[in-house]
C-alpha cells in the first residue's frame, strides 16, 4: 500500500469506493478517514482528541471547500459525491493500488453499516488515547457491553474485539455471549 496518498486523493477516494455510497454523515466520514489514515500510516491528516474521539481540521476544511465547489453534497440521507465531483474523485481512485482501493472500500463499507455508538466504540476501542475530549464516551462506555454483543452479533468484529470492545478477558465476553444464546464456535 502506497505510503503517502495526498490528502485531496484520499478524500475523493473515499467518496468513489463502495459504487459511490453516500457517507452517513460527518462523524462517519471523520472515522473512515481517521481509521484509514491510522491504519495505513498517512501522515497527511492530523487528528486530535475532539467531541467525538479523533477529529481532522484538513477533513472539515476538505468537506467544506469540496462542498462550496459543488463537488459533494449533503443531505438528511448522508454526504455523498455529485455529478459535478465524480470525474476528479475516479481519478483520484485510479491512482491508487488495488489492494489500498479494496481497503478504503472495505473501511467505507463497514463504517456505513455501523450505528454512531457501534462506531464510536469500535474507534474507541482500537484508538483509546483519541477519546480523552469525547462528549460521548461516558455514554457509549455505559453501553460497552450490549453494543459489543451487538457488533459480534453482526459479524462486525472478532470474538477478540468484541471482548475489547466490552472492557473484558476473552473468556468472559464469551460467558456473555453463551448467556445470550450467541453462538461462539468458530469465532
Amino acid at each position: 500500500m502506497p505510503a503517502d496518498i495526498p490528502a485531496e486523493d484520499l478524500f475523493l477516494a473515499v467518496f468513489y469506493a463502495d459504487n459511490q455510497a453516500k457517507i452517513k454523515g460527518r462523524t462517519w466520514l471523520q472515522k473512515i478517514i481517521y481509521i484509514i489514515s491510522k491504519s495505513l500510516k498517512l501522515p497527511e491528516f492530523e487528528f486530535k482528541p475532539y467531541n467525538f474521539g479523533g477529529c481532522s481540521e484538513e477533513v472539515i476544511d476538505l468537506k467544506e471547500d469540496y462542498s462550496n465547489v459543488g463537488y459533494i453534497t449533503e443531505d438528511s440521507s448522508g454526504i455523498g459525491i455529485t455529478n459535478i465531483g465524480i470525474e476528479d474523485a475516479r481519478a483520484a481512485w485510479n491512482k491508487l493500488d488495488e489492494k489500498t482501493r479494496s481497503y478504503i472500500d472495505n473501511v467505507k463499507r463497514f463504517v456505513n453499516e455501523l450505528n454512531e455508538d457501534e462506531l464510536i466504540a469500535y474507534v474507541y476501542s482500537q484508538w483509546p488515547e483519541d477519546a480523552s475530549n469525547s462528549l460521548i464516551r461516558d455514554r457509549v462506555m455505559k453501553r460497552r457491553v450490549n453494543i459489543a454483543v451487538n457488533l459480534f452479533k453482526k459479524g462486525k468484529v472478532s470474538l477478540q474485539r468484541g471482548a475489547i470492545i466490552a472492557g473484558m478477558s476473552e473468556k468472559e465476553f464469551m460467558e456473555t455471549l453463551s448467556a445470550k444464546k450467541i453462538p461462539v464456535i468458530g469465532a
